[in-house]
Formats: structure tokens, C-alpha cells, sequence
């Protein structure tokens, strides 16, 4: 798979390169309940789309039985004018009413009082709407890529390695230090940006549950309860609501000239194999949205409490293993704002345990002398070019980065 949209040129497949390629070298910017967003969700709903577009384009979607005259149209009709259900409708939910002995399935029978017809064509926008949905999930990590703009990998280099020469690891982490000497205190925006992301990630999670629960006429938000109600109940106790939001046997009416040029009704029983694969699928993201709001919520929290001083110094602390490390680790969070602890942790996340605690140890070091006293820049990085003059709070010299 990797190989095959490694060769496909369409600009507009690099966002599922970038997550089906496997790199070696891959640099994350962001953590695993992010990535949840826009790689796991994303596989599920394309997946989903490419399932549905497969069973309406190379299967037959619909069948419905119909006279040798009009066997010919009556299919393709019904597919594009919709079939229908009818029930009763009371305080604003269906009402399941199991079929009699002279009607033909539930809600394929004539008309009473008191019934509302049901118009069942979204069928037919499934395959679009998961592909809209995929590209909501990937929004937000788009934007964060826009915001972060390159920010960690300039940093990390080759840090993120396993096999690196010690002299390669200490110019890149010295070219580290040269980038915190002159940004140091301005990654309080950078922070925030991140942060607003993540909250965007729940903001979007609701917006799809609602939109789809719209789409599927009030029935999703409650969806996988009815499906657990139903695992449970005796097979002969069942009543199976679901029926109302999938329903595999419709009716379609279609109208033809007579003899006469008079209008004829015809009656027609379709059966929607389609809605077999559409109500798997809507069972599963029921689950799956649920453990993604779940996960989103669980990951605000987390972003909550780094805003206290102890848990950020935990958290840091914990990626080291030795003593001397986690005191410079509790140095640097005791003495530098939220943004500095932001940055380092996340350049963590890109190197092993001995490459980390190195850079700590360096960066605690730098900071100690620069808040004693102003020392020259190239005491820092002694074969660092002149600073830049531009004191952007994510500028680095890419001629330093990659020299």
C-alpha cells in the first residue's frame, strides 16, 4: 500500500501518504490521542467510504421485483428517487411496530391513520459524507502543521536516530541551545496554539456526532444503546428498531402512462442489500466516535493539569534516569514559563532516554548561566554563526540547522 501511493503523484493523496508511508524518520509534533484524530479515524472512514463506493459501483446495491416490462427501469427509479418505509410517529420517535400476518415486512404495508412516510435516499450520500468526515478529522493536525510550521523537525535534526555519532548529537543539541538563547520566553503563543488545537479536535468530534445523527434522522446518538438492548433480549422478545434507520426491505411507488396516456401506480418491493454493510458501519463509528470523545476529553484534562508546576515537573522527570537529570529537569520547570516546558517536552517525544537527558542536562546548564549573568553567545555554541537578526519566536537559521 505504502509503495503504491508512494508512486501516485496527485498532490491531493499527501495527506494519506503522510499516514499509510511508513518513515523511519518520522518526527511527531503532536501525541497519541492527536494522532487518533487524524490517522486512525481518518483510515476508519475512508476505509467505510471505499467499502460503501465498492458495494454501489462494482455490486448491486438495490433489487426490487417488478413485471418483464418494466424490469428494465424500475431499479435504477428507485435507486434515484428514493424507496419508502411508513409507521407510526409519536412524540418525536418512531414507534416499532413488528409486521402482521398480511403485510409483507414492518413498514412495507398499505397505509393507516396516524402513519408517516419515510423517504429513505441517504443511502445513496453515505460514501460522501464519510469523506467529508475524513477530511473534518484531518483539519485540525493540518492546521497545527500550519501553525507549527516545520518548528520540531528543525529542531530534533537527526536527534530522533538510533545510531548517531556523539559528535553529531552535541552540534545539533549546541544548535538547540543557540535557538532557546534567542527565543527564550516566547513560546507562550506556540503553546496556546497547540492547546486551541487540541480543543478543535472536540469541537469537531461533537460537530460529527450531531451532523450524523442529523443525517441519519435523530437515530445515531442513541444507536449503539439500542444495539446492546437488542444483544440482549430473547430472540423471540426482539423488536428490532434499528430496522427503522437501515431497513433492507423498502417500498417504491413509480408511475407510468396507460393506454390512454392515464396515470398508472405501480407497487414495488425493493430489497437494499446496501443498508446490510451501511448499518455495520454506523454500529462501529457509534463505538468509535464514542472512544474518541472519550479519549479527546481525557486529553483536555491532561492539558489541564500541566498547567500545574508539580505535574509538569513529573512528567518530565519521568522520560529521565538519572537523579542529576531530574533535578536539572525540576530546575528548568521551577524557572522558565509554561511555553519552554512545552517545547522541550515535545522535542522528548522524538529521542530515547540518553539522548533526552543530555539535552536537559545542557539546556539546564545554559539557563543557570544566562541567569547569572549575560554570556556571549558563542560560549553557547562555540562554531555557531552570528544571531540572526530576526528574533521571531520559532526563527531558526536553517543554514545552522542543516550545515
Amino acid at each position: 500500500m505504502g509503495l503504491f501511493l508512494s508512486m501516485i503523484p496527485n498532490p491531493l493523496l499527501d495527506p494519506l501518504k503522510s499516514i499509510l508511508v511508513f518513515n523511519r524518520r518520522r518526527i511527531y509534533i503532536d501525541n497519541v490521542f492527536f494522532r487518533i484524530h487524524y490517522v486512525w479515524t481518518v483510515i476508519i472512514l475512508v476505509a467505510a467510504a471505499l467499502l460503501v463506493t465498492s458495494k454501489m459501483y462494482i455490486g448491486d446495491p438495490i433489487y426490487c421485483m417488478a413485471s418483464q416490462d418494466l424490469k428494465d427501469i424500475v431499479k435504477q427509479y428507485c435507486y434515484i428517487h428514493s424507496t419508502f418505509t411508513r409507521g407510526r410517529y409519536e412524540k418525536g420517535t418512531w414507534v416499532y411496530e413488528p409486521a402482521k400476518e398480511n403485510e409483507i415486512y414492518p413498514g412495507v404495508r398499505p397505509g393507516i391513520t396516524g402513519d408517516r412516510v419515510t423517504v429513505h435516499s441517504y443511502y445513496q450520500w453515505v460514501w460522501c459524507v464519510l469523506t467529508i468526515q475524513a477530511i473534518a478529522f484531518y483539519f485540525p493536525h493540518w492546521a497545527w502543521e500550519k501553525l507549527e510550521r516545520g518548528h520540531t523537525m528543525m529542531l530534533i535534526g537527526d536527534l530522533n536516530l538510533p545510531m548517531l555519532t556523539d559528535e553529531r548529537k552535541l552540534k545539533q543539541r549546541r544548535k538547540i541551545l543557540l535557538y532557546l538563547r534567542r527565543n527564550r520566553g516566547y513560546h507562550q503563543w506556540y503553546a496556546l496554539n497547540y492547546a486551541l488545537c487540541e480543543v478543535s479536535n472536540l469541537v469537531n468530534i461533537l460537530i460529527q456526532t450531531f451532523l450524523t445523527d442529523y443525517f441519519l434522522d435523530n437515530a445515531f446518538t442513541t444507536y449503539g444503546l439500542k444495539v446492546l438492548s437488542l444483544t440482549q433480549a430473547k430472540p423471540y422478545q426482539r423488536d428490532d428498531a434499528l430496522a427503522r434507520v437501515f431497513p433492507t426491505v423498502t417500498g417504491c411507488r413509480l408511475a407510468t402512462g396507460g393506454v390512454a396516456f392515464g396515470k398508472v401506480q405501480h407497487d414495488i418491493l425493493c430489497i437494499l442489500p446496501i443498508n446490510i454493510l451501511n448499518e455495520k458501519i454506523y454500529i462501529f463509528m457509534w463505538f468509535w466516535f464514542l472512544f474518541v470523545l472519550v479519549s479527546t476529553i481525557f486529553c483536555l484534562i491532561y492539558r489541564v493539569l500541566t498547567l500545574s508546576l508539580r505535574f509538569r515537573t513529573y512528567m518530565l522527570s519521568r522520560k529521565l534516569r538519572h537523579k542529576g537529570q531530574k533535578e536539572s529537569a525540576e530546575h528548568i520547570c521551577n524557572n522558565n514559563q509554561y511555553g519552554e516546558w512545552f517545547l522541550i517536552y515535545k522535542l522528548s517525544q522524538n529521542m530515547d532516554a540518553v539522548t533526552l537527558g543530555d539535552l536537559v542536562d545542557d539546556v539546564d546548564q545554559a539557563f543557570r548561566k544566562w541567569d547569572s549573568a549575560k554570556v556571549p553567545e558563542e560560549e553557547i555554541a562555540l562554531d555557531a554563526p552570528p544571531p540572526s537578526v530576526s528574533h521571531s519566536p520559532i526563527h531558526v537559521n536553517t543554514d545552522l540547522l542543516y550545515a
